[in-house]
């Protein structure tokens, strides 16, 4: 679907002073002239979209008229409500751990968001992906796509700049040995296995 994990509609010089200093709160970058950048949003079992965060990614929303994805989302709930205010990119993800190292496994929480959303919006996973394997796992649960990140920045430390070569190569090699390993020409046919992931949590209907 080609979308930036949040697009924000204006270039840095063309916001105001008081909306430089808001988006200044969260990790931006600007990119060939559009300002991109994450929402810090923990939404998990116990903590859904507080009225606060709602209200912001609505005012993004109606700003930013391209493909937009809302990061951090890790209750079914959260993804469907994401989805009513127009989202099209559903990014499951504890951000590696690095907020709260006990937050939930995105994993864990990838059958029941894959299920909420249904054909509604992309679904892509990130956040314990170290492994082609990995890759299989997300993608026959129901992501559309698996984002690394750890496992790039340690192919640099160890190998410099041709790093990240050598681990998209390992990457593929692993994910080619892993389908094979369970019958599958394809992530396509991954998908189809019957045995999944029996310990994934299953969410109750909340009052949020």
């Amino acid at each position: 679907m080609g979308f930036g994990m949040l697009a924000l509609p204006k270039v840095v010089n063309e916001a105001s002073e008081s909306e430089r200093r808001e988006l200044e709160d969260y990790t931006c970058f600007a990119l060939e002239k559009t300002l991109m950048g994450f929402f810090p949003l923990e939404a998990y079992q116990d903590v859904g979209f507080t009225p606060k965060q709602i209200e912001e990614v609505k005012r993004y929303r109606d700003a930013w008229k391209g493909p937009m994805a809302l990061k951090g989302i890790l209750h079914p709930e959260d993804a469907q409500k994401a989805v009513a205010l127009g989202i099209e990119g559903i990014w499951v993800s504890n951000h590696g751990g690095r907020q709260i190292e006990a937050l939930t496994p995105s994993i864990d929480v990838l059958p029941a968001i894959v299920s909420a959303v249904g054909e509604k919006a992309t679904v892509v996973l990130d956040s314990g992906v170290r492994s082609g394997q990995d890759v299989m796992r997300a993608v026959a649960l129901g992501a559309d796509a698996a984002f690394a990140g750890k496992s790039f920045l340690w192919a640099v430390a160890a190998l410099g700049d041709e790093g990240p070569d050598y681990l998209i190569d390992l990457y593929i090699d692993e994910l080619r040995a892993s389908l094979g390993q369970i019958g599958a020409r394809s992530l396509a046919e991954a998908r189809a296995a019957t045995i999944r992931h029996p310990g994934a949590i299953v969410f109750e209907k909340s009052n949020r």
